[in-house]
């Protein structure tokens, strides 16, 4: 059953009004919402719209039942004075203002360090190769939600509720980081000048490598992590890589991909913050990118519209901008606590603008895209967040489970085959042996080690098949933890 007439007409005049889609795209978002629960499923692409009221998903809460597995969770502190990238020192990151140089090392919560926290799921065998998902501004608040939702989901019979698995990390920004919030007056959390700026506002793909040669190796080499997986393999394939982060956080995911697509395949960014930020940031891609972040969308000659002059890379996208995001007529933060209309708009400063135009332009190009627009919604807003995320990560990680998935049937196949094609069978194995010690022998006995190559072969053919039962049987056994979430899902 559809949505009543009058709420299809409102959504259309919505979707026109924002100049996203024409009114058969807005036809198809109608018909994929959930007119029940306004819960967009994960096999939705493109764009699509959701509130005013919102639902958390129950995926975000910790898993249930007897066979519920939850997995490991590392506190790491990642040396920042060693970093090739980020060190806190104005000479090697020049957008950094002489206060926040210092307040980069003596604010962090635990000072000289970045906090990294890491999220194993109970589904990943040590020494596969494992998907990860990188997420900004540190491992508070949603976290938890997210590796809630990697226990329900990996290993699921329901393909629209389901993921590969994974490994979840997430990356404090050098400095106040985790302090941020007890010093909300501090100079140098956020805006020009604080390495927060440095790390999320600069146009290049250096945030990405980063990542990818210092926190990746890291984890995986740290004492805590290799005592529980001393052999923990984290995925060089892109499509395996995501990025999450919502405002600077989520436009740093998109650049990372978008910079970067041999490093990260997958970008997902809420309320991402394609605008421009002020004058006077003194990022060192302020030459090359004269507007900054918004010389994705702006069109020549003012901006060098780069997702529409650049070649289409192989990446999956989601990003989201709601109806009161920054500095829109209404703009307010998810708290309600500051409205935007106290700071100062500058040119390209819309962030609901910056993604339409975002969308247009990724969807012009071909791209795998999917957009949320959130009515009723301030600036990363957690309504949304909780309502959309867990099916917007199926959406995104459906690759790279196809992928995994078709990997997984290979090793069956190969080992199969290798069972039928080179083992011989018992009466071969028999007629040659008993032949040749015959011709060599003139008795019916058989020598001891020549009688028992049979018995040898077969027991050889046994163990190949037990390496392919085992595999299934693991295979059978991460889906068994999720039957009873998802028998109640199928109640509700």
């Amino acid at each position: 059953m559809g949505l009543p007439k009058s709420k299809m007409i409102q959504m259309k005049k919505i979707c026109m009004s924002l100049m996203l889609l024409s009114t058969t795209a807005c036809d198809t978002v109608t018909a994929n919402k959930d007119s029940n629960t306004g819960v967009i499923p994960s096999t939705v692409d493109g764009s699509y719209t959701i509130g005013p009221n919102y639902t958390a998903d129950p995926a975000l809460e910790p898993c249930s039942g007897n066979d519920c597995e939850q997995g490991e969770t590392f506190n790491l502190f990642m040396p920042t004075k060693d970093s090739a990238y980020y060190n806190c020192d104005m000479d090697d990151n020049p957008s950094l203002s002489v206060i926040c140089s210092r307040s980069c090392l003596k604010d962090a919560a635990k000072p000289g360090y970045r906090n990294v926290t890491v999220y194993v799921p109970a589904a990943y065998n040590d020494g596969d190769e494992t998907g990860v998902m990188v997420m900004q501004d540190g491992g508070e608040g949603l976290f938890k939600n997210f590796s809630n939702v990697m226990d329900n989901f990996i290993g699921s019979e329901d393909d629209t509720r389901s993921l590969p698995t994974f490994v979840l990390i997430a990356v404090e920004v050098a400095g106040v980081g985790k302090n941020r919030g007890k010093l909300m007056g501090n100079p140098c959390n956020h805006g020009p000048g604080t390495e927060r700026f440095n790390e999320y506002a600069t146009v290049s793909g250096k945030y990405a490598e980063f990542i990818s040669y210092e926190v990746l190796p890291f984890v995986m080499n740290h004492e805590d992590v290799k005592s529980k997986y001393p052999n923990l393999k984290i995925t060089d394939d892109a499509a395996g890589r995501a990025s999450f982060g919502c405002s600077h956080g989520g436009a740093t995911a998109f650049k990372m991909a978008f910079f970067r697509p041999d490093l990260f395949g997958i970008s997902i960014g809420y309320s991402m913050y394609l605008n421009s930020i002020s004058t006077n940031a003194n990022l060192t891609s302020d030459e090359e990118y004269p507007l900054g972040l918004p010389e994705f969308w702006v069109d020549p000659p003012e901006g060098q519209a780069l997702i529409m002059k650049k070649p289409a890379k192989r990446i999956r996208v989601f990003h989201n901008a709601n109806e009161n995001d920054l500095f829109t007529p209404n703009g307010c933060f998810a708290s309600g606590s500051v409205a935007t209309s106290t700071m100062a708009p500058t040119n390209h400063s819309n962030t609901l603008e910056a993604n339409n135009k975002t969308a247009t332009a990724l969807t012009a190009m071909g791209y795998d895209t999917r957009y949320a627009y959130g009515l009723n919604a301030c600036h990363c807003d957690d309504d949304v967040i909780k309502q959309d995320t867990p099916n917007t990560l199926v959406w995104a990680w459906d690759d790279w489970k196809k992928k995994q998935q078709n990997t997984g049937k290979d090793v069956v196949k190969d080992a199969v085959e290798e069972l039928i094609t080179k083992t011989p069978s018992l009466s071969m194995t028999n007629n040659y042996f008993g032949a040749a010690y015959n011709n060599n022998n003139n008795n019916n006995k058989h020598h001891p080690f020549l009688s028992s190559v049979p018995i040898m072969m077969m027991m050889a053919s046994i163990a190949m098949a037990l390496v392919v039962v085992t595999f299934l049987k693991q295979q059978q056994q991460r889906r068994r933890r999720h039957h009873d979430y998802h028998d109640i899902m199928n109640v509700e």
